[in-house]
């Protein structure tokens, strides 16, 4: 087998294509007529074939492959998405009850961490953005100037938690980061799970494996050919033991992990290596031709952003909100957004988006943009999200988690310590998170979002009218 973009998943099909009969696992038993195509290469840990969790043959291999590729010393396969690689990466890098420096814009995932270690968290709060984007509620990068700040105030921070680039594609200076972690004798994790396309295309930003991090997680399912489900733990410094990661993972990833899945991502990984640079260079030319047609909207505004691939169509003057934009795309021209925002949708793009489909989007927004007013029309803007307002913690996420609770309506809950979380999902960044006193301007902004007919997730209470508070 020398072919390594297809060497697990050729593997898999010489063994389909062979007789042995499955007395194992899984109960589909390989038939395709029961349980579709996939089943044909859907086996489990038999001979030949590794364990990834022990993995010493074709699976540690194809793992070594996916290091080359990033530049990474060592790349754990992650078949539970990048969750578990957050909550692996965090726990390798902190004993319980250490202290945490992170981004106050991280995924749910890094606070669910924090619950389980018994972690105390200091927040970086990102930039606010004086432009466009940040006019419809976006972040803007975490400054390395904050994280030497917050290091100096706490020097008993074991780990650094940067999101780079986020969900919005804002990138931070994760090499500054990183040097001022280091001199503080902290570790950097940063979860770059909407980059996993960085760094082998000088249209797109550097990775962040090659910029002094010492664990990074990429979702190989959020911006690569590669099945959902599907993501990378890279340990690149000698600051983390392999063993502990190696640890973690075992305890936070299923003991079965898909073989499709794990096929799929060799497969993509050896995609990359042979052909991703042209891949690439396509994908860039399709976006910027977008972008060059997109400077002519009167009415809608096509917003920064550090990471070319995340299209963020602005709702401009044209007097409509973001949900009510996605509805039109949805239903009227067939094409469905990522996300939606107050201010904004986000059409998420990759390599293996077309010609068609780019001529699609463009010929909608072109329809949308001479149907609305344009000029000094309203600005839906308006409605926004605010940006992240400096919580008071009262507690750890895992005291107010694990401790006797009541439920108050959201609307009388001001100056009370929330147990729960609250927040939009995506992005899934809490708007509150247990263990922080809960405001009246956060009851202000659930009520607007539910009125607007946005999902609040997190709470209890469905429709977050009530909250869970710490009982004291």
């Amino acid at each position: 087998m020398t072919d390594c973009r297809r060497d697990l998943d050729e593997a898999l099909s010489a063994y389909a294509a062979q007789d042995h009969y499955p007395f194992h696992m899984p109960g589909h038993k390989r038939r395709t007529d029961l349980a579709g195509e996939a089943a044909g290469k859907d086996i489990t840990e038999i001979a030949g074939f590794d364990d990834l969790h022990c993995a010493e043959g074709i699976l540690l291999e194809a793992q070594q492959r996916a290091a080359d590729l990033y530049g990474s010393k060592r790349a754990f396969y992650l078949v539970n998405g990048s969750t578990a690689g957050i909550l692996a990466a965090v726990s390798a890098a902190l004993p319980r009850g250490g202290t945490l420096l992170a981004a106050r814009n991280s995924h749910r995932s890094l606070y669910h961490a924090a619950a389980l270690r018994g972690l105390r968290v200091h927040w970086l709060y990102p930039e606010q953005r004086k432009d466009e984007a940040g006019a419809a509620g976006i972040s803007g990068p975490v400054s390395a100037r904050e994280v030497e700040r917050m290091l100096s105030l706490h020097p008993e921070t074991g780990a650094v938690f940067l999101t780079s680039p986020t969900y919005d594609g804002v990138v931070s200076d994760v090499e500054a980061a990183a040097e001022a972690a280091h001199r503080a004798g902290a570790l950097l994790i940063v979860d770059a799970a909407h980059g996993a396309h960085f760094g082998m295309h000088p249209a797109f930003p550097e990775n962040a494996v090659r910029q002094g991090a010492d664990l990074v997680v990429h979702s190989l399912h959020k911006t690569l050919p590669s099945l959902t489900q599907t993501a990378l733990l890279h340990l690149c410094s000698e600051r983390v033991s392999a063993e502990d990661i190696a640890l973690w993972l075992r305890i936070y990833m299923t003991s079965s992990p898909s073989y499709v899945l794990m096929a799929g991502m060799d497969s993509c990984i050896g995609l990359m290596k042979s052909r991703g640079e042209e891949l690439l260079g396509a994908f860039a030319g399709r976006l910027l031709a977008f972008r060059r047609e997109a400077a002519s909207w009167k009415t809608f505004r096509l917003l920064p952003a550090d990471d070319p691939s995340k299209l963020l169509i602005g709702t401009g003057t044209s007097g409509t909100g973001g949900r009510q934009l996605a509805a039109i795309l949805r239903e009227k021209y067939r094409l469905e957004p990522e996300m939606e925002a107050p201010g904004y949708v986000l059409m998420l793009t990759s390599l293996a988006d077309t010609d068609e489909g780019f001529a699609r989007l463009a010929a909608a927004m072109r329809e949308l943009d001479a149907a609305f007013p344009s000029g000094e029309g309203a600005d839906a803007a308006r409605s926004a999200l605010p940006a992240l307002a400096r919580a008071k913690t009262a507690m750890t996420i895992a005291q107010a988690m694990e401790g006797k609770k009541k439920a108050v309506p959201l609307a009388d809950a001001a100056g009370l310590i929330s147990a729960e979380f609250l927040y939009l999902y995506p992005p899934g960044v809490p708007l509150i998170a247990p263990g922080e006193v809960i405001t009246r301007e956060l009851a202000d902004l659930a009520d607007a979002l539910l009125r607007e007919g946005y999902a609040l997730q997190g709470a209890k209470d469905r429709s977050a009218k009530t909250l869970l508070t710490t009982a004291e």
